[in-house]
């Protein structure tokens, strides 16, 4: 799609993110996550071995959280792009993650030595993760099943140099590159140590001596814990119903919200709100709104809804009280009940002014509304 200076790719990622934003005048490109293994083999590096003949670059990754959906896509990536200096597919300038090295503040080395029993729960931890296809699930070979930490760093990718240590609040509120200003709105430190320390716990049940050491098997045990699929919502979005059933949206956007999402991987999701020119873009990762609508403005031209259109992720106040001119949804709609009828019944009869649904999936709950990516083309 491409909305004034600004074009936007939004990759099948199944129930996952992975969107590139190109900011056409000043030539430089945004990467944010990168969905399953199977989103960048048969989406991704087609479209990135491209860019990189033509002599292109990706001048900012962001890898949002630590969920499967958004980050095993990256892995494979940076896997088969190789050194940073000489990638075999195109030049990352800059990554930005919250991995364990750079929350906890230790470097890791892989030669440092782990007591037995620590090991054995680490690699445990750390075992490999199943990801998703477009038939179903089946797993997926790492090969020896490096973090994206570890990928990161023997790489020699920068990692997180706009920072002082780690992609937060308190350490940057702000990053500018040219005439494009990028305000880290999530997360704070307190969700990012949070996050460590419930892993930490999570450690000591099974070992509790734990001496933490500088050996990359703690950067994988500390992914491995975070990637998997969260419980299933019940409220599956209908995808069979019949042409002479009648299906009011109304009467979904009434419905009262859902119990907001209080998941430590996803209240710790890197939320970005990019500033270029007059066009201000929301890209919230899996954050839920309410952790960011205090430092958010009234007016928002582009909104890519987080966690995927579910409704623990965004209420009925931001969507009726926002002008928003376009919400992004990425989702294929077969998992977890995303996005929430009460999402889309508010966004389509109760939001302000007449926003568009931009979807990267036909999915049959929006047969008649929003369009399709590639059918959006607007010149302001």
């Amino acid at each position: 799609m491409k909305i004034g200076n600004i074009e936007i790719v939004m990759f099948p990622a199944g129930s996952g993110d992975c969107i590139l934003l190109h900011f056409i005048k000043e030539h430089f490109r945004t990467l944010i996550d990168g969905g399953y293994v199977y989103t960048f083999n048969n989406y991704l590096k087609t479209y990135l071995e491209r860019l990189g003949k033509m002599g292109e670059s990706i001048d900012l990754l962001i890898v949002t959280h630590i969920d499967r959906d958004h980050i095993n896509g990256i892995k494979k990536f940076l896997k088969v792009n190789g050194d940073a200096k000489h990638p075999n597919i195109i030049f990352v300038k800059e990554i930005w993650f919250n991995g364990f090295q750079n929350i906890s503040g230790i470097k890791c080395d892989a030669c440092e030595e782990i007591p037995f029993v620590e090991k054995c729960v680490l690699e445990n931890m750390a075992a490999q993760s199943i990801d998703q296809d477009e038939n179903g699930l089946k797993d997926i070979s790492f090969g020896d099943a490096e973090s994206l930490v570890e990928l990161i760093v023997n790489n020699g990718y920068d990692w997180n140099t706009s920072f002082n240590k780690m992609v937060s609040r308190n350490d940057t509120l702000e990053v500018v590159y040219g005439d494009i200003n990028i305000s880290i709105l999530n997360p704070s430190e307190k969700e990012l140590n949070n996050l460590t320390q419930e892993w930490i716990d999570e450690l000591k049940k099974s070992s509790r001596d734990v001496i933490i050491s500088n050996n990359h098997l703690f950067d994988r045990a500390f992914e491995g814990c975070w990637i998997y699929d969260e419980n299933i919502e019940n409220n599956y979005c209908n995808i069979s119903f019949s042409e002479e059933e009648i299906f009011s949206w109304r009467e979904k956007a009434e419905l009262d919200d859902d119990i907001p999402d209080d998941t430590i991987q996803n209240l710790s999701s890197i939320a970005v709100l990019i500033k270029n020119e007059k066009k201000t873009l929301l890209f919230p990762g899996d954050c839920p709104m309410y952790q960011i609508k205090k430092y958010l403005p009234d007016k928002i031209d582009i909104v890519k809804l987080p966690h995927h259109g579910s409704g623990k992720s965004i209420d009925k106040e931001f969507i009726r009280t926002k002008k928003v001119d376009y919400y992004l949804l990425s989702t294929d709609g077969k998992r977890y009940g995303h996005p929430s009828e009460k999402v889309i019944g508010n966004i389509v009869c109760n939001s302000l002014g007449n926003p568009l649904i931009i979807k990267n999936y036909e999915i049959p709950l929006l047969a008649n509304i929003g369009k399709m990516e590639d059918e959006v083309i607007v010149d302001e």
